[in-house]
């Protein structure tokens, strides 16, 4: 009898390790799981910031290659009316913060650029700020300016190019009597403060008065 209850706690006792065996096994595989979990997470935050840092390298590059380069004067421009504008009466009175875009351009990061170019707007005046383009025709033109609400001239360059990355990317310069690139900048999508540290920079090189 001694021998059989023995036996039996014996059993006992081995079943209650097993059994807390597997609740150890279970909570070692879920913290496994989020251990893996965090770390997939990490290596996408990881590959997002280096492909940001590749952006970014690549805009500073692009920048220092073109920075005060020489604009074509024969550059053709063309209003919301479809008249000709001719680029150096653009600066007479003055330089102008030129913000060009193209049609092509990600539609998200050209309306984050507009949303804070129209608050920097309000700060130097909207006859300080010029929006360049390459739409097909003026209504294209017209009917950005209308949904966007601008109050600053709004040009259109159709096919011509100012710098051979005109269809690629979005940018920023100052446009002086000069005719040539200051100032270039290449905003990066997403990073809101280099932008407003750019305008901090204009503002005070060109537009404090």
């Amino acid at each position: 009898m001694s021998k059989k209850i023995i036996t039996i706690g014996l059993i006992i006792c081995l079943i209650c390790l097993n059994l807390i065996l597997l609740a150890t096994l279970c909570t070692r595989q879920k913290e496994l799981q989020q251990y893996s979990s965090n770390l997939e997470i990490m290596e996408d935050s990881l590959r997002h910031h280096i492909l940001r840092f590749d952006n970014l390298l690549s805009n500073y590059l692009i920048m220092t290659e073109f920075q005060s380069m020489k604009i074509d004067r024969d550059l053709i421009l063309y209003n919301t009316d479809g008249q000709i504008q001719e680029l150096g009466k653009l600066v007479c009175q003055g330089p102008k913060l030129i913000f060009k875009y193209s049609k092509l351009n990600c539609d998200v990061c050209v309306d984050e650029q507009i949303i804070l170019l129209k608050e920097f707007t309000e700060i130097i005046g909207s006859e300080n700020v010029i929006i360049i383009s390459d739409y097909d025709n003026p209504r294209e033109l017209t009917q950005f300016v209308r949904m966007n609400q601008l109050d600053n001239e709004v040009l259109n360059l159709h096919d011509q190019e100012i710098i051979p990355f005109d269809k690629s990317l979005p940018y920023y310069f100052i446009l002086s009597r000069h005719l040539t690139l200051q100032q270039l900048f290449i905003p990066l999508s997403g990073s809101r403060y280099l932008t407003k540290n750019y305008f901090n920079l204009i503002l005070r090189s060109y537009f404090n008065d």
